[in-house]
């Protein structure tokens, strides 16, 4: 008889929290000793033994700071997630909100996760902390084979419609000017989120701006952006960087 072998959710899920997942992870979390590829600060990725490991060093071409250590503890997972992109479109967070001035209602361009960060950054001369609701319509999506992270994009939920795009979305001209490239990589960069956001949400963006090193485009409040080094996200809010390590803001 053959026994049925669960090899693990496959699909595409959602989040919208804090926990930093590197591209590679399992969304389950693995308690016990693995090998960790790390830089001292920062863990990357996990293995089962030093020699896969190794090989991953060397694939990847990591630079000498970062190395392979046995650690003990609980590695991977990404926090909450849902399978359903209409689940997190809708989610509302309970934020404080300064009210004040021409700031009349609670919104998703002002907004702090506590009522002591809002008093503690504002001018309560001018501005109440007041506690209310907002969704967020940032997240990230991943897609997932067998419980491993394959793939993630940033997104932007806008107008109705869903905005994603990848890391290491930056345009390089590759014009052998290099007086003129940089900046020029810029304005590439720019048409090209601006063009895809358009096109993806079935508006014009408010408005669009890049220089040598960064590009960003505003539909109302809410804004995704990329530079130069491969990172990348909307909102400054959800992000992905250039090595696909992600996480979204409080």
């Amino acid at each position: 008889s053959k026994e049925e072998v669960d090899l693990g959710f496959t699909g595409t899920i959602y989040r919208n929290n804090t926990v930093r997942v590197a591209a590679g992870s399992s969304i389950i979390p693995v308690t016990g000793t693995q090998w960790v590829m790390t830089d001292g600060t920062q863990d990357y990725f996990n293995y089962s033994d030093q020699a896969t490991c190794n090989a991953k060093l060397i694939e990847l071409n990591a630079p000498n700071t970062i190395y392979c250590e046995e650690k003990s503890g609980t590695f991977g997972g990404v926090g909450d997630y849902v399978t359903s992109a209409s689940a997190i479109r809708t989610k509302t967070y309970n934020v404080y909100c300064p009210i004040g001035g021409s700031n009349l209602t609670c919104g998703n361009n002002w907004y702090y996760p506590t009522e002591q960060g809002c008093l503690d950054d504002v001018d309560t001369s001018t501005y109440t902390c007041t506690a209310g609701s907002i969704t967020k319509p940032y997240y990230l999506k991943h897609e997932v084979e067998d419980d491993i992270i394959e793939d993630t994009e940033a997104c932007l939920y806008y107008n109705n419609h869903e905005f994603c795009f990848g890391p290491n979305y930056w345009v390089e001209t590759g014009n052998g000017n290099a007086q003129h490239e940089s900046a020029e990589n810029g304005v590439a960069t720019k048409n090209k989120l601006q063009a895809a956001m358009e096109e993806a949400l079935g508006v014009q963006a408010d408005s669009c701006s890049s220089n040598s090193n960064f590009a960003e485009c505003f539909f109302g409040d809410f804004r995704c952006n990329v530079d130069a080094n491969g990172f990348m996200g909307c909102g400054g809010y959800c992000f992905v960087d250039g090595a696909g390590t992600s996480a979204c803001g409080s």
